[in-house]
């Protein structure tokens, strides 16, 4: 943890050596769970690029008390909650779209369980990713959301029975 906290000290002062360290141990990673959120390449990596000049800001501020990784998610989801909100505000400014034919072409090649996880809450959504495909622990989750273990362990639960029933449904509708 002591050489974290250096690394994002010097980080922090701009020393590109650092920044490189920084780069090549979390930016894939944490490019990963913003596609995975976002489902959109372009769109995760220009969410993963402000991460990390967020990471770099507040460099100095690193304590060490959570491991960097852990820190450096819960950067990514702050960022990605406030690019929800942005998208929100500008969806109430323009005219809905023609929903798209041929919907059940999607299910093909795993994207039925993407489409199942969208159906999830956000917040069973996020315990689900972070957890079950990201791998990170039920106690390291709770930190990054600022949440109860317990309250992670529920919306896992939750998450995961939901998502058997949904993509049940969605199989049955593409074995018809």
């Amino acid at each position: 943890m002591r050489e974290e906290v250096e690394l994002m000290h010097r980080v922090s002062k701009g020393d590109s050596q650092s920044v490189n360290a920084l780069l090549e141990s979390h930016y894939n990673p944490i490019y990963r769970l913003l596609r995975h959120l976002i489902r959109n390449r372009e769109d995760a990596e220009d969410l993963t690029q402000e991460v990390f000049l967020i990471a770099q800001t507040k460099g100095g501020s690193f304590s060490g008390e959570a491991a960097l990784r852990t820190w450096l998610t819960t950067i990514a989801l702050n960022a990605n909650r406030k690019r929800l909100r942005r998208e929100q505000l500008r969806k109430l400014w323009q005219p809905p779209k023609r929903p798209v034919s041929g919907e059940a072409d999607r299910l093909v090649e795993g994207e039925w369980l993407m489409q199942g996880i969208e159906q999830l809450p956000e917040d069973q959504q996020m315990a689900y990713i972070l957890h079950d495909v990201h791998g990170f622990s039920v106690a390291e989750i709770a930190a990054m959301v600022n949440r109860p273990e317990g309250t992670i362990k529920a919306r896992l639960h939750y998450a995961r029975k939901k998502l058997q029933q949904v993509l049940a449904c969605s199989e049955d509708e593409v074995n018809e």
